[in-house]
C-alpha cells in the first residue's frame, strides 16, 4: 500500500460522522447547520467531534475498542480459521487509535497493569491481522476474492486491490509465457 492510500484512509476516517452527546450549548458555527443544545445527541464529523470533545463541549458516543473486544475477536478468529468474520469498516484504524491512546495513558500514569493490558491488546491485534492476512492471501491465490470481499474492512479492501495489481503485473512479467 502506498503512503497516499494510507493517508487517504486516515482522512476518510476523520470525515465519518460519529454520534455525540452535547455537554454544553454550542452556538452558531459555520460547519454546523443549526445551534446545538445541551443534552441533544447529534452526528458530526469525527475530526470536529474530537476537537469539541477536547474542549468539553461534546462526548463521542461511538464505542472505542477495548482489550476485551480484541480478546473476543481473537478467540472468534482462531475458532473460524478458514472463514473471515465481518469487521467494522475502519477496524484497523480504530484498533490502532485505541491501543495508542491506552498506551499513552498508561505511560503517563506509569501504570504497569495497564501497560500489560496494552501489550496483550497488541498481541491480540497482531494475531487477528495475521489470521486475516493469511485468509486474504489464500483467497487471492485461489482467485476467490469475491467470496471474502464483503467481510473485509476498508483497509483490507485497499490492501487487496493493491496486491492484486502487483500480482497481476508480476504474473504478466515473469510467469505468463508469450
Amino acid at each position: 500500500m502506498s503512503l497516499i492510500d494510507i493517508e487517504l484512509l486516515e482522512l476518510l476516517y476523520t470525515l465519518i460522522p460519529v454520534r455525540t452527546m452535547v455537554l454544553k450549548p454550542i452556538g452558531e458555527m459555520p460547519l454546523l447547520t443549526s445551534s446545538i443544545y445541551k443534552g441533544s445527541e447529534v452526528m458530526i464529523s469525527r475530526w470536529l467531534a474530537e476537537i469539541l470533545e477536547e474542549e468539553n463541549y461534546v462526548e463521542i458516543l461511538d464505542n472505542t475498542l477495548t482489550s476485551q473486544d480484541l480478546a473476543k475477536l481473537r478467540f472468534m478468529h482462531t475458532q473460524q480459521r478458514g472463514r473471515l468474520l465481518k469487521l467494522d469498516e475502519y477496524f484497523f484504524t480504530k484498533a490502532r487509535i485505541a491501543i495508542e491512546a491506552l498506551e499513552s495513558e498508561a505511560k503517563k500514569v506509569s501504570d504497569i497493569v495497564l501497560l500489560k493490558s496494552v501489550e496483550r491488546m497488541k498481541e491480540d491485534f497482531t494475531e487477528i491481522a495475521n489470521i486475516r492476512l493469511s485468509a486474504i492471501l489464500k483467497a487471492i491465490q485461489l482467485k476467490g476474492v469475491d467470496t471474502v470481499e464483503k467481510e473485509l474492512s476498508i483497509e483490507e479492501r485497499v490492501l487487496i486491490n493493491r496486491f492484486r495489481k502487483i500480482l497481476f503485473c508480476w504474473l504478466q512479467k515473469f510467469v505468463e509465457l508469450r
